[in-house]
């Protein structure tokens, strides 16, 4: 069996794994995060990466957890709520699937590739990180696992699959 390819990942080293998942052609993309905004990786945005993965034929889900909206309105609670909810609507726009967790707090990127003679990849996030500038840039303090090869792993695969596919049975976005 390979050796398994688990790393350490801390403050702004976050947006390199980040970038380095989402490089390629994946056929599967999930992100869940409290706060998912657009964030710059290295050669790019994330907002560009998605929507160039969307178009490739890749299917891109993401659940956010936040209180977007004040009290009883339609309005932002904030600018920042703003631009998130802008963020998501462009990806939807571009046939992201979006989904609202209202208790949602977990960060997982989960990024599925087909290889050579069609053995999967399997990449993992799970951070405490969520997908803000602050958070991934290192103005925060923030620890997080990578897995570059979750196949390795199939209980750990099963268990973050099982929890992913949980989390969409919530509900739709509020807009």
């Amino acid at each position: 069996m390979d050796e398994p390819k688990i790393a350490i990942v801390a403050n702004e080293n976050h947006y390199s794994v980040i970038d380095r998942f989402l490089e390629g052609k994946p056929y599967r993309v999930r992100i869940y995060a409290l706060n998912v905004h657009d964030v710059q990786l290295i050669n790019t945005s994330l907002r560009r990466r998605l929507i160039r993965l969307r178009g490739s034929g890749c299917t891109v889900t993401i659940a956010f957890g936040e209180n977007l909206y004040k009290q009883g309105t339609d309005k932002p609670r904030n600018a920042l709520c703003g631009e998130l909810i802008e963020f998501l609507k462009e990806l939807e726009g571009h046939g992201a699937r979006v989904w609202y967790v209202p208790k949602l707090h977990a960060k997982v990127l989960y990024v599925e590739h087909t290889m050579e003679h069609s053995r999967q990849l399997i990449l993992a996030l799970i951070t405490s990180a969520n997908l803000t500038n602050n958070a991934i840039r290192g103005a925060n303090f923030e620890l997080g696992v990578a897995f570059e090869d979750l196949a390795l792993y199939p209980t750990l695969r099963q268990d973050i699959e099982k929890f992913t596919d949980g989390v969409l049975g919530a509900q739709r976005p509020p807009w």
